[in-house]
């Protein structure tokens, strides 16, 4: 016989629509294509301990994981695309935590710390409507770019890091070597960035219908065109991101003498982000 209990599982709090509306998707990453209605759960006390492990944040897992433990029917996070995560991610806060969060600011004007309630229901509208599809022409060439799945981006992050990490520790060479070792790092940031740039890449085509998807053979097109090809890339993909970011909410200084109104972004640093104030 069921226990009484099973009456009083978690049920979803609020229902989504996805702003990518699906794109680039297919029923493995998910479920059904459902992208509409999607429910949301409020995070379980697994969940929570989850969230704040400085390890499974580094890695991506426990953002992953969350994601599978609120939202059923993604059943990949980590092919979900920017343009849809942080507004999932911002569902689930609201979910578990009500649509006001409370953030930190600091006056540009009087300099003083003070306290705001974001609403993160009128948050979520703004990401619906928003361009999913990018296409950029070139001497004929037709350039389908898209967004980076949360795979990629993690990947992306660990390998920056890493070289960030490995900055710090030319102070332990010396003359030629740690010109050399210094030399070697700057490279690879270069390569890092290359390779960040190339994977928005979707495919390219031209007037016969002819279309190229393999991104070793893109790549060696790339790097071996006029330099205005990249160029005319990299200002497409920055237009694209600029168009998706999390755009400064208008903030009031809260300090009589000041009462001052000014742009504040919100701080998407996850540890903090899902912890109740």
């Amino acid at each position: 016989m069921a226990s009484f209990l099973q009456s009083y599982k978690r049920q979803p709090k609020i229902y989504i629509n996805l702003p990518s509306k699906g794109a680039f998707y297919n029923t493995d990453v998910i479920k059904d294509l459902k992208c509409t209605e999607m429910p949301v759960f409020g995070m379980n006390t697994y969940d929570e301990i989850t969230i704040k492990t400085p390890d499974a944040l580094f890695s991506g897992d426990a953002t992953a994981n969350v994601i599978k433990s609120c939202v059923p029917y993604v059943l990949d996070p980590w092919s979900i695309n920017n343009f849809d995560l942080d507004f999932i991610l911002i569902s689930l806060r609201v979910a578990t935590y009500g649509q006001y969060l409370t953030v930190e600011v600091s006056c540009p004007h009087c300099k003083q710390q003070s306290e705001h309630q974001v609403n993160l229901t009128a948050l979520m509208d703004s990401f619906q409507d928003k361009p999913l599809y990018n296409t950029i022409t070139f001497e004929g060439l037709k350039i389908q770019l898209r967004p980076l799945t949360y795979r990629e981006t993690q990947n992306f992050s660990k390998q920056n890091f890493r070289l960030q990490q490995d900055l710090l520790t030319l102070d332990n060479y010396t003359g030629a070597e740690k010109d050399k070792k210094a030399q070697d790092i700057y490279d690879k940031f270069s390569a890092l960035s290359f390779d960040t740039i190339i994977s928005h890449i979707q495919d390219i085509s031209n007037e016969n219908n002819e279309t190229e998807t393999d991104l070793k053979i893109i790549k060696d097109f790339i790097i071996h065109n006029d330099l205005q090809f990249y160029s005319l890339l990299q200002d497409s993909i920055k237009k694209v991101n600029n168009e998706w970011e999390i755009k400064p909410v208008t903030v009031t200084c809260q300090h009589e003498d000041c009462k001052k109104d000014f742009p504040s972004t919100i701080d998407f640093n996850y540890s903090n982000f899902f912890v109740k104030k």
